[in-house]
Order: structure tokens, then sequence, then C-alpha cells
């Protein structure tokens, strides 16, 4: 019996498997790979919980922390008592690409003065991330993201700002421009001419 006889008696078998057709036995493999990345796949998609946050900040911290770093220093209002505090992982790779495809899925890509606005983009990502944030981490605290109003010129505007932790666990301030889905630079030119933010 030479090699290639012994190797196809191994696998297809000898008796009444060797009468299986090759192609039945190829058949069952491909759709076993296939099963195996499409599991793979779907276990990729899923959101890293672990990522999210699962440290808490206080009404009382977060306005001592915004105040520290002299965030808004006219009008100011945190409304609920407790946020969750996101991993900027979470932001970068979950919540940002996902309320990307919000906006195209919803037609809201495009800014109007009127119906579609700075602020309406703000308020957008906020209540993106909070619900997409309860999904994935079953809290019932909102995270720690805001929007802010500022003077990036003559005119003011307004962005997300977003308590979350950096690696090191400590919190970290990240500045979000929900327009183009893309993290603005924190300098004394955005936080220093903050005027007001709004935490719900």
């Amino acid at each position: 019996m030479n090699i290639i006889t012994q190797i196809k008696d191994k696998i297809f078998g000898v008796g009444k498997w060797a009468t299986v057709p090759k192609y039945i036995m190829l058949g069952l493999l491909v759709g076993a790979i296939i099963f195996g990345i499409t599991m793979m796949t779907k276990e990729a998609r899923k959101p890293s919980i672990k990522t999210a946050a699962t440290h808490i900040l206080t009404k009382a911290e977060l306005a001592i922390t915004l105040k520290a770093a002299n965030v808004g220093s006219l009008t100011n209002f945190i409304k609920s008592e407790q946020f969750g505090l996101v991993s900027e992982k979470w932001i970068r790779n979950d919540a940002s690409f996902g309320f990307g495809v919000y906006l195209y899925d919803n037609n809201r890509l495009k800014y109007n003065e009127l119906t579609n606005n700075c602020v309406d983009f703000s308020d957008a990502f906020i209540a993106y991330c909070k619900e997409k944030y309860a999904k994935d981490t079953g809290s019932t605290n909102p995270p720690a993201i805001g929007k802010m109003y500022f003077f990036p010129g003559i005119d003011a505007h307004s962005i997300n700002i977003i308590a979350g932790l950096d690696t090191d666990k400590k919190v970290k301030f990240m500045l979000y421009e929900p327009q183009n889905q893309g993290f603005v630079e924190i300098n004394e030119g955005t936080l220093g001419s903050a005027y007001s933010y709004f935490f719900p």
C-alpha cells in the first residue's frame, strides 16, 4: 500500500466509508471552517464590555474635576447624580464608529443650520452613547458625556466633552467633534474659551 492510499484511507476510512464521495467530505470540512470563522467574527463584533466603564463618578466629583480643569466658568449644569466613566477605547472603537453609522443610516451626516446644527449633533451623540452604554454594560447610570460651548473663532460652537478613563485608570477629559466623528485637541484655545457645559 503506497503512501497516498494510506492517507486516503485515514481521511475517508475503509470499508463502507470508502464509498463516500470525496466532495461530501470536503463540503463538510469547508462548512466547519466557515462556521468557525462566522462564530469568531460574530464574537469580534460584540462590544467589549470590559472596555466600558466600571468606575462611577458622582455629580459632585464631576463638578470638582471640571472646575480643576477650568472648564465652563459661566453657566454649568449637571443633571444626573452619578455617571459611568467610559474608557477611551470604548469611545474610539465602539461609540464613535457606531455613531457614524447611525448618522449615515438616518441621513444626518450633513450640517443644517436649522435642523441639524452643532447643538443637534452634540445632543445626538449624547443620546446615542447613553443608549449604547446601557446596552453594552447593563448600567443604569449614563456615561459621563456632555456638551460644551466654546469659542473656536468669532462664533460659539458646541462639541461633546467626555470624562473617561485613560490607560492608567485616571480621569481624562476628551473633546469630541460629532460632526466629523473626530477628537479635538485639548489646549488653552478649547478649554480656555469654554463658557458652558451640560451633562444630562
